[in-house]
């Protein structure tokens, strides 16, 4: 398995946002402008409505820290999400120097205690030799069942495989609140090339190993 690219590195710290703010510290007029300097924000909440989105959470966007481009920020009202294309473990120091400077700078009320949680999602491109029709033989002659039958409906043979595996769990007794696990074929690309996309909720590095030891377990 060779990695080719991070698309997406997201970590976000649950907390109670309203506590980091006093009456003294509003989170428009004086933390926002702040935050987009120091940061280098080019996308900052502008109007009325930005800040009032529940659902969207206050987002800051294309900024950078120590070289690493922060894709967004995100305040919800019970976290906050920073996501950038380096790692989760990158997004996550990102989010804590936010905080440490912003209680020293700004004086909110931030400290380490108040995150009780964490959540991760990882998107990664890579390529692998190995085919997930390899998941078991009766797959593929799945495959080329569908193959046979579209070919005499249709005139043209179109070769049907595995293309994507997905682990999810059971929504009806566990609110959906984290993302999925799955390895797809990189979609609009030719599958000569043998490039996946795979999302997690996981930490960056043990996204990689995951997928290195589910590629390892296809080679058995």
């Amino acid at each position: 398995m060779r990695l080719l690219s991070i698309l997406q590195a997201r970590t976000v710290a649950f907390l109670e946002v309203d506590e980091l703010f006093t009456r003294h510290h509003i989170l428009g007029p004086e933390f926002t402008p702040k935050v987009a300097e120091r940061y280098g924000f080019l996308k900052v909440p502008e109007k009325l409505e930005d800040f009032l989105d529940e659902q969207k959470g206050i987002q800051f966007a294309f900024g950078r820290w120590e070289g690493t481009v922060i894709n967004q920020l995100a305040l919800y009202a019970h976290g906050i999400a920073v996501e950038t294309a380096a790692s989760t473990d990158i997004s996550e120091k990102i989010l804590h120097d936010m905080l440490k400077w912003g209680a020293n700078t700004l004086n909110i009320n931030y400290h380490q205690d108040m995150i009780k949680r964490r959540a991760y999602v990882s998107g990664l491109l890579f390529s692998t030799e190995v085919s997930l029709n390899a998941l078991h033989p009766k797959l593929r002659g799945v495959g080329e069942r569908l193959s046979t039958s579209v070919a005499n409906s249709l005139g043209h043979v179109f070769p049907y495989e595995v293309t994507g595996v997905f682990f999810g769990y059971d929504t009806t007794h566990t609110k959906p609140n984290a993302p999925i696990f799955t390895i797809e074929r990189r979609a609009d690309v030719p599958f000569s090339e043998n490039k996946y996309f795979s999302t997690a909720p996981l930490p960056t590095d043990e996204h990689l190993r995951l997928l290195k030891d589910f590629e390892a377990a296809l080679k058995e």
